[in-house]
């Protein structure tokens, strides 16, 4: 078979998987707006909003950049069967990003990765492949109560001095930005004032993350994610179950964690959250 048979075979293969992703996922969102369940979605996005975001494999801002996270915390109830349907995006879900991660260890032979190639063939470039990557929560039965919050915690990274530097070499490389540079040439003068054996550290906050605590008959669920919306089974008209909304995004701010206790207060370095440790 020769490359381009292959390809094409590939192109192929993957429009069978988004077929059927597509299928369910807006099976789904038509039942949400089409026979109108009493639903909960952040901050009251609309049916059709919901909708869209249980359809839109792609990032929603043309402007986001790879890796980025979408999210909308949401409580729908689903009678029938449809709950089978939500598992069974859930399975393609999954087939689409196992075989884009095969894609990725393979190239055409101009050099570029197959899951690129592919994800342009089937007009897919902006495809999210993290948000892609998670999984619909389906209940097996209504909740007592289901209770939403933001929750975001530091992580650091420790460094030493001259891979610190390399971090703002990094950065003074990619920034055009005149002011920004000047801080990050004082960020880099104010390292190799330090000792060649001294530890610094890097702090990451990502951003906010949503999670829910559930409540089944007398039991809590383990704390989980709720980027995507949560589905259980009930009649058409039964009412939803308490429902207790998040805060506004980020209002919280994040706990450093206990290692984190021994960083200055203040960064070595702002711009890149460099820290020395406390002597």
């Amino acid at each position: 078979m020769d490359a381009e048979t292959q390809l094409q075979k590939l192109v192929t293969q993957m429009n069978a998987i988004l077929a059927k992703l597509n299928a369910e996922q807006q099976r789904i969102a038509d039942y949400l707006v089409q026979e109108e369940p009493p639903f909960w979605a952040f901050e009251d996005a609309s049916r059709e909003t919901v909708a869209s975001f249980i359809t839109d494999l792609e990032y929603r801002d043309d402007k986001a950049e790879g890796g980025s996270t979408t999210s909308l915390p949401a409580t729908i109830p689903l009678h029938g069967k449809l709950c089978r349907h939500v598992e069974l995006a859930n399975e393609f879900r999954t087939e689409l990003v196992e075989f884009l991660r095969e894609m990725d260890k393979q190239y055409t032979d101009g050099g570029l990765s197959l899951s690129k190639y592919l994800m342009e063939k089937v007009q897919l470039r902006r495809l999210n492949r993290k948000a892609v990557a998670r999984q619909y929560l389906v209940l097996d039965r209504k909740p007592q109560s289901i209770s939403f919050m933001w929750s975001k915690s530091t992580t650091t990274q420790k460094l030493t001095r001259d891979q610190a530097i390399s971090v703002v070499n990094r950065r003074i490389n990619k920034e055009k930005d005149k002011n920004t540079l000047h801080q990050l040439e004082q960020e880099k003068a104010a390292l190799l004032k330090l000792a060649e054996d001294e530890i610094l550290a890097r702090v990451y906050t990502p951003a906010a993350q949503p999670k829910v605590n559930i409540i089944i008959g007398d039991e809590r669920m383990p704390v989980k994610t709720a980027h995507l919306p949560i589905f259980y089974p009930a009649d058409i008209n039964d009412s939803l179950p308490v429902i207790i909304p998040p805060g506004a995004k980020g209002e919280s701010r994040p706990r450093l964690k206990r290692n984190d206790a021994r960083l200055e207060n203040e960064p070595l370095c702002p711009l890149t959250r460099i820290y020395r440790y406390k002597r």
